[in-house]
């Protein structure tokens, strides 16, 4: 059976998977309960500034959502240490721009506070999105 904070972890990337471009504030405020109000979160990956506030973490998820789309998570590692942190490794489908990205890697590592996400470090490769982008930016020229 999973923890508390993995139950925790899959409901917000299920609520995630709700979420688009053109959801409300309340809905991106409901998203930011998940984490506590000074959770740092990497939601686009190591290269970017993190959230450091609830406020910072609705601003990130708001530009995220302006291209970016979660289809669908599979965990294909998932490790608890003592502590309560939980990490995982993951093959994700995503919705980039308008194009399904299949088997998109990422690894997670979230520490938890309280029963809230505390921090939240997200690793990829940001490669197959710029490939995105980039064909999006070559079919305009």
């Amino acid at each position: 059976m999973a923890s508390a904070n993995s139950q925790t972890l899959e409901a917000m990337w299920e609520y995630l998977s709700t979420l688009n471009s053109s959801s409300p504030d309340s809905a991106i405020h409901t998203y930011t309960q998940f984490f506590t109000p000074t959770a740092t979160a990497d939601l686009s990956g190591m290269n970017q500034p993190p959230a450091t506030s609830h406020d910072t973490l609705a601003a990130a998820l708001k530009a995220l959502l302006t291209y970016y789309g979660h289809l669908e998570r599979k965990v294909i590692a998932h490790v608890e240490g003592e502590e309560g942190s939980v990490v995982n490794a993951m093959e994700n489908r995503l919705l980039i721009a308008g194009e399904v990205v299949e088997g998109f890697k990422e690894c997670e590592v979230v520490r938890f506070e309280e029963g809230k996400i505390k921090e939240y470090l997200l690793y990829c490769d940001p490669a197959p999105i710029l490939a995105v982008f980039a064909k999006k930016a070559g079919a305009n020229t």
